[in-house]
C-alpha cells in the first residue's frame, strides 16, 4: 500500500521497537546506506530515516523530472532519471551532509529502457538492466520486454562501456560483490561478470526458473557475494562456486509415536527420533550388517514397545514390501515378505496383537518379543477389489473384554467386536452402517459417518454393536482419537479441536494445512502438517514446541523444494 514500517532487532532477531511512516504520499522504493534509509515517493521525492524511523532529510526531483531507479553504496547514490522529452540519464545524490543534487553522469550508451543501476563500492563503476523487446513489441505502451541486456560502465572514465551481454531474462537484478565483480540474476540464478578480465563478458543466466519464482528478482551484493533466494534456499555465490543454505525438509514423510513421550519422524532416509521439545534426540538407523533382512525405503513403521520398531518396506532388490522386526541397536528380523500392497500397521501393548490392514488379506497376529517374530492367529481375505478389510487391536480391560473390532468397507461399512481375535467367525457384536469409517479407538469405540434422510453425514458413537450418541462435526473432517478412549482430537482444514466423548469442545486451536494428530506416550498431542510439526498441550490446546525443518545445512546442490504452503511455525507466531 505505500506505507514503511521500520523495525530494530538485536542479534537473536528479536524485535525491540518499531515506527510505521504513512503512505501518504505511497513509498515506492528504498535503499540501504550507512546515513540510513533512502527512501522515495510517489511525488517524486526522497527522504533520509534513520534507525528510529524518523526522517532527517527531505529532497525532491527538478521539474519535469521522475525516479526510474536508484543505486546506493555507504554514502553515495546514483539517481536515474526521466527527464523531459522521455529522455533517460543519471545523477550523482550526495547524502551528507545533507540530501543534495551533484553532477550529471556521462554514460556511453542509451538508456531508454534501463530499469535497475547498482554503484560500486569505490563509486567508480556503474552497472544497468535495460529490457529488451521482440519485434512488435516495442510499440506497445509500455512496452513488453522479453529479456534483459546487462552493461557496465566505468564513470571515472568518461562512461565508457567495460561490458555488455543479453542476460536472457526479463526479470533479473543486478549488484556487484565488489568492484571487480558484478552479478546478474535473482530467482532464475545468477550470471558473473569478472571485469579485470581482458575482454569481460557478460555470460546469459541458463539455470531453469524456480518452481513458484516470483514476477521481481531478488539479489542482494557485498563482500565478494551474491545472495539471492531460490525454492527454500537462501543461494550465497561467487564467482567460483554456489552454496545453498537451506533445510534438507520441511514436512516430515513420515510421523509415528516414540517411547517417553518422543516423535519418530522420517527425514530424507533418516529416521529422527525428536524429544519433548521437537530437538532430535536420537538418530534410528536399521541398516545394521549381518541382519536377516534389509530395511529400503521405509513405508509404514510402528512402536511395539521398549526399543522395538516394526518396519514395512521395499528392498533396492524387490519391489514388493517386507516386514521386519528391528530392535535399539538396528538389527532387523524380517518377518514378512513379498506383500503386494502397503499395509497399514497397528498394535495393542497390553495383549502383544500386531495388526495389518488394507491389503488383499488383512491379519491379526501375535508380537513374540523373546522370539523376534509374529505368529499368525487369524486372517481375512476381501472379497472383491472395491472392498477394503481393516482391523484395530483393542485393550480387553478398557473395553469390557473386547481384544479387536474390525471394520469392512464397501458401499456400506459392517463393524464387528470381538472378544476373541483369533475367532473371526464369532463376533460379539455386528452392526452396519450406511456410511464411511472415521476412527476407532483402543476402548472398542468406533466412530462412524452415517448417512442421514436428507443426504447429510452425522458423526455416530458406536460400541459393542450399538449407537451410542451423535457427535459435533465441522464438516469434512478427520479424527484421531486418544488411546484411553476418554478424547478425540478433530482435525479440519484450518482448525484442530479437541472434544470429549459426549461432544463437548474442550478447546480449539487455529491451526491450518494439518495432516495427523499424534497421542504420544506421554499424553501429548503431536501435529503434523505439510509445513511442520507442533506439539500440543491436550488440557489447553497451546503449542508448547514447534519445528518446520530438519537438518539445516550449506550444501552444494539446491536441497529440496518446500510445499507450497505457509510454514506451520509461521502461522502459530501469527496467531500469537
Amino acid at each position: 500500500a505505500g506505507g514503511l514500517y521500520v523495525a530494530k532487532l538485536d542479534e537473536t532477531g528479536r524485535q525491540l521497537s518499531h515506527t510505521s511512516l504513512p503512505a501518504e504520499p505511497p513509498i515506492t522504493g528504498m535503499a540501504m546506506t550507512s546515513l540510513g534509509l533512502l527512501a522515495w515517493r510517489a511525488d517524486q521525492t526522497f527522504a533520509l530515516i534513520d534507525v528510529d524511523g524518523a526522517t532527517k532529510e527531505r529532497l525532491g526531483t527538478e521539474p519535469q523530472q521522475r525516479i526510474i531507479a536508484v543505486a546506493t553504496n555507504a554514502k553515495r547514490a546514483v539517481v536515474l532519471l526521466e527527464r523531459e522529452g522521455s529522455k533517460r540519464q543519471a545523477r550523482w545524490l550526495t547524502l551528507e551532509p545533507k540530501l543534495a543534487w551533484g553532477g550529471w553522469i556521462t554514460l556511453d550508451g542509451d538508456l531508454t529502457n534501463a530499469q535497475q543501476i547498482a554503484l560500486s563500492p569505490s563509486g567508480k563503476r556503474l552497472a544497468m538492466l535495460a529490457g529488451v523487446s521482440s519485434v512488435g513489441q516495442q510499440k506497445q505502451t509500455p512496452p513488453v520486454f522479453i529479456s534483459t541486456m546487462g552493461t557496465v560502465f566505468d564513470i571515472a572514465k568518461a562512461g565508457k562501456v567495460l561490458v555488455t551481454g543479453l542476460v536472457n531474462n526479463a526479470q533479473a537484478d543486478v549488484g556487484f560483490a565488489d568492484d571487480d565483480h558484478v552479478a546478474f540474476g535473482g530467482f532464475q540464478g545468477l550470471s558473473w561478470v569478472d571485469l579485470k578480465d581482458t575482454t569481460p563478458k557478460a555470460q546469459p543466466i541458463t539455470t531453469p526458473a524456480s518452481a513458484g519464482s516470483r514476477t521481481e528478482a531478488m539479489l542482494a551484493t557485498g563482500g565478494g557475494r551474491a545472495v539471492s533466494p531460490m525454492n527454500g534456499d537462501l543461494v550465497i555465490s561467487t564467482p567460483e562456486k554456489t552454496q545453498y543454505l537451506g533445510y534438507d525438509t520441511i514436512s516430515p514423510r513420515i510421523a509415528e509415536v516414540g517411547p517417553d513421550g518422543q516423535l519418530l519422524v522420517s527425514v530424507g532416509n533418516e529416521l529422527l527420533l525428536l524429544d519433548q521439545s521437537l530437538k532430535m534426540s536420537s538418530l534410528l538407523t536399521p541398516f545394521k550388517a549381518g541382519t536377516t533382512g534389509t530395511i529400503g525405503q521405509v513405508a509404514e513403521l510402528h512402536w511395539l514397545g521398549d526399543n522395538d520398531w516394526l518396519f514395512e518396506s521395499t528392498t533396492p532388490s524387490d519391489p514388493t514390501m517386507q516386514i521386519s522386526l528391528v530392535d535399539a541397536k538396528g538389527f532387523s528380523t524380517q518377518v514378512r515378505k513379498g506383500i503386494k500392497e502397503v499395509q497399514i500397521l497397528g498394535y495393542e501393548p497390553s495383549s502383544q496383537l500386531v495388526t495389518l490392514s488394507f491389503g488383499a488379506e488383512s491379519e491379526v497376529a501375535r508380537y513374540d518379543r523373546k522370539g523376534k517374530k509374529l505368529d499368525r492367529i487369524a486372517s481375512v481375505k476381501k472379497a472383491s477389489p472395491y472392498e477394503q478389510v481393516m482391523f484395530v487391536p483393542v485393550s480387553a480391560a478398557a473395553s469390557h473384554g473386547t481384544q479387536l473390532v474390525q471394520i469392512t468397507m464397501r458401499e456400506k461399512s459392517t463393524v464387528k467386536w470381538f472378544r476373541d481375535a483369533g475367532a473371526l467367525d464369532k463376533p460379539s457384536a455386528t452392526v452396519t452402517v450406511e456410511g464411511p469409517f472415521a476412527g476407532a479407538d483402543a476402548a472398542g469405540h468406533v466412530f462412524m459417518w452415517r448417512n442421514t434422510p436428507t443426504g447429510q453425514l452425522e458423526l455416530v458413537l458406536y460400541a459393542d454393536g450399538k449407537p451410542l450418541r451423535t457427535l459435533p462435526n465441522n464438516g469434512a473432517v478427520a479424527l484421531w482419537p486418544e488411546p484411553s478412549g476418554k478424547r478425540y482430537v478433530e482435525v479440519a482444514q484450518s482448525s484442530v479441536a479437541l472434544y470429549d466423548l459426549d461432544g463437548k469442545q474442550l478447546w480449539y486451536q487455529q491451526i491450518a494445512t494439518s495432516q495427523e494428530a499424534l497421542w504420544l506416550t506421554d499424553g501429548a498431542i503431536a501435529i503434523t502438517s505439510a509445513g511442520g510439526v507442533a506439539r500440543l498441550d491436550p488440557a489447553t490446546g497451546a503449542v508448547t514446541a514447534a519445528r518446520c525443518g530438519w537438518r539445516f545445512s550449506l550444501a552444494d546442490k539446491p536441497h529440496p523444494a518446500p510445499p507450497r504452503v505457509e510454514p506451520l511455525c509461521s502461522q502459530l507466531r501469527r496467531s500469537l
